[in-house]
């Protein structure tokens, strides 16, 4: 876990992406 990600940004991103951790570090960063 690169970035600190919040439970609602996790658990949004991983909701509409539902892939590996790094695509969902890289969308947070962005």
């Amino acid at each position: 876990m690169p970035v600190p990600r919040s439970r609602m940004h996790d658990t949004k991103l991983y909701d509409l992406l539902e892939v590996s951790p790094d695509a969902t570090s890289a969308q947070i960063a962005k």
